[in-house]
């Protein structure tokens, strides 16, 4: 879809996801297999990844094929969230 439009799609995530996906490493690494505490990680980068949806869509501008794809992937990310989040509340 970014090729369509004249521009070099991203061959790598954002700064943002490397830093993240260092965290949950290094959490990993040290920490007493704290399951809680990766899913609570797992939602956080969720709810980024929700917010940048969110922006994206709220340019009014997108063609249609381009919103719906976007908020195709957008409810593919919510329902990952809802299922992290259903893990989180199954551990209390």
């Amino acid at each position: 879809m970014v090729a369509r439009f004249g521009a070099t799609p991203e061959t790598s995530g954002s700064m943002a996801a490397k830093v993240h996906r260092g965290w949950l490493d290094l959490k990993k690494t040290f920490a007493e297999r704290n399951d809680e505490a990766i899913l609570e990680e797992c939602a956080n980068g969720d709810e980024v990844a929700l917010h940048t949806y969110d922006s994206a869509l709220d340019n009014t501008d997108l063609p249609a094929d381009v919103r719906t794809l976007l908020q195709a992937q957008r409810v593919a990310v919510q329902e990952a969230h809802d299922r992290v989040e259903a893990l989180e509340a199954r551990m209390d």
